[in-house]
């Protein structure tokens, strides 16, 4: 927080610190307000100017348009949080030359302070979207940061996020966006967390957050975590459907991924470079942070789901399906040869450095052993480099090199971050390269493509492994819904969850499955034999309600009789056929 000698300065003279708030009207068609930034006001000021006293908005389907810009004028301030308790969308209309997103950032009140959090929802079963947009979490002088931009507080609420920036956040225990009521939704699409880091180890979670509440179904899919402190924690939670598809997690030093009693995941396609880079001591592993004590860290790391065995969840490990499929795991050489010199330090507590593993050994042994864990499955995960950028490897991992070694040698914390790229709502524009706009679409320094080839194809849909916003033709056919070009949705939403009998049945060696989602949700369709062995994973994610039909080819297999399940949340239904050679 400032001082009051600062907080006076501030009211006295430092304008581009302390912006004026706004109350002319804005720009009104229909249902669409057209916020205007210029001259620049308050964000807050002309959403909760567009509030009932109960806190609805004045128009239920209101709409609020922010335009992108160039310049550091057309930057959207708020200098206090917006709570919501109903429906909200908030979305940018990037600018016609450049793409450039609106950028929202906090700003200095009166007082001094700024806002802890962005958007609070506390109205049961709201929905709140953000769509094209940059957040700066920092203060134009980047001094102070955001705590937190997207909330659900209130049960049963959707957040929902699709090309969005959330740059700058820095801090002990705060979050990017969060979930903290029962059987809330979110669904975080083609989007980028950068620089979101704690100067302490184990001090902050990120993209997404869940204390002790169930939710519903989290989804993550072609989004890039860029110089983070952590990705996705999600523990001790309940889940009921998370899937993570698509995902680039470039470099973090906590856990990537915490989510050990995760119930229904389908985890795919994802690159996951240099992550839980900083590792862990013994006194940490013995904490039992990861629902099981004494652990090495691990970025795909389960465990018995404990507190979930008992009321009022009372879910069984037999019936626990979890996925990981086709992922690429990689840490760059210097590391390994960090960690093995920070370990031979006389200086060092015993047990120092435990560095981290793809998958440890209390997880695999739950994948393989198909008595207790029958519906778990895993395949085609790879140690693989995806050859990203020289120049920003280098840069990036000796920038944590230097973080590991403050906390692990030196033992201090500070200010430092290993991020490359810190921008703020005023150098941003200055600081982007001039070709940005030729080589990727959004506004940021960074560009993760890579040139691994061997990775661009090896994808469970046959794209590319990773955010396909770094392979623009690739995202296009995907967002076109070309993932699999036999699933046909239907025209209107079924009203029924049903699978019918497989055609032609007998069959040799190919036959067509048809069925219905009444809801949108994780769904999964596989084929066991009379063992009740997986034999093949037919489709598995996120999807929107409708009819669809899967031709399969059972070419490899013997004959004989086969069963094919399908399920969605707790509906699951089960059918029987014949393969015939």
């Amino acid at each position: 927080m400032k001082t009051t000698a600062l907080a006076i300065l501030l009211v006295a003279g430092a304008t581009i610190l302390m912006v004026p708030s706004r109350s002319d009207a804005q720009l009104v068609k229909g249902d669409t307000m057209y916020v205007d930034p210029n001259p620049i006001g308050n964000l807050n000021n002309v959403i909760m100017g567009d509030t009932t006293q109960t806190g609805q908005r004045a128009d239920s389907n209101r709409v609020y348009v922010l335009t992108g810009g160039t310049s550091d004028t057309s930057v959207y301030y708020f200098d206090n949080t917006i709570p919501m308790y109903g429906n909200i969308t908030i979305v940018g209309k990037p600018d016609p030359v450049t793409g450039m997103l609106p950028v929202i950032a906090p700003i200095y009140n009166v007082d001094g302070n700024i806002p802890i959090t962005f958007m609070p929802e506390y109205g049961t079963d709201a929905t709140v979207t953000f769509r094209n947009l940059f957040f700066d979490c920092q203060t134009p002088d980047s001094v102070e940061q955001l705590t937190l931009i997207g909330y659900l507080a209130a049960d049963s609420c959707t957040l929902r996020v699709d090309h969005c920036i959330f740059s700058n956040l820095f801090g002990t225990n705060m979050n990017v966006l969060a979930t903290g009521g029962n059987w809330d939704n979110m669904i975080v699409t083609n989007s980028e967390f950068r620089d979101v880091q704690s100067p302490n180890l184990h001090g902050a979670g990120t993209a997404w957050y869940v204390g002790g509440h169930p939710s519903d179904s989290i989804v993550f899919v072609n989004n890039t975590l860029f110089c983070t402190e952590r990705a996705i924690v999600g523990c001790p939670g309940y889940c009921a459907n998370l899937i993570l598809n698509h995902n680039t997690i470039f470099c973090t030093a906590d856990p990537a991924l915490v989510v050990p009693q995760a119930y229904h995941a389908v985890i795919t396609n994802n690159i996951w470079y240099s992550d839980f880079s900083a590792g862990v001591d013994s006194a940490y592993m013995n904490n039992g942070d990861y629902n099981v004590s004494n652990r090495i860290p691990a970025i795909i790391l389960l465990g018995p789901l404990s507190t979930l065995l008992s009321p009022p969840y009372s879910l069984t490990e037999a019936e626990r399906e979890d996925t990981v499929m086709n992922n690429a795991y990689y840490w760059n050489g210097s590391l390994y040869k960090l960690w093995s010199a920070i370990s031979d330090t006389a200086k060092q507590d015993p047990g120092l450095l435990m560095h981290p593993v793809w998958m440890d050994s209390i997880t695999t042994n739950m994948f393989t052993d198909k008595t207790k864990w029958p519906l778990l499955y895993m395949a085609n995960n790879d140690s693989v480099d995806p050859d990203f950028n020289t120049t920003l490897v280098t840069s990036t991992v000796d920038s944590m090199m230097n973080w590991i070694n403050m906390i692990w040698v030196s033992k201090t914390s500070g200010s430092y971050t290993y991020g490359q790229y810190n921008l703020n709502p005023v150098t941003i524009f200055s600081e982007i390269p001039s070709n940005w706009a030729s080589k990727q679409n959004y506004p940021v320094p960074e560009n993760l493509s890579y040139s691994n080839e061997a990775l661009t194809a090896a994808g469970t849909d046959g794209f590319a492994i990773g955010d396909l916003n770094w392979f623009p033709a690739q995202w296009k056919l995907f967002e076109a819904g070309k993932v699999n070009a036999i699933q046909t949705p239907a025209k209107q939403v079924p009203t029924e969850f049903t699978l019918s009998q497989n055609y032609p049945n007998p069959f040799n060696p190919s036959t067509d499955i048809k069925f219905t989602l009444n809801r949108a949700g994780v769904m999964s369709l596989k084929i066991y034999d009379v063992l009740g062995q997986l034999v093949d994973v037919v489709a598995q994610g996120y999807k929107p309600a409708g009819q669809y039909t899967y031709n399969v080819s059972m070419d490899k297999y013997a004959s004989g009789v086969y069963f094919y399940t399908l399920r969605e949340g707790s509906n699951v239904l089960t059918r029987k056929m014949l393969l015939l050679k």
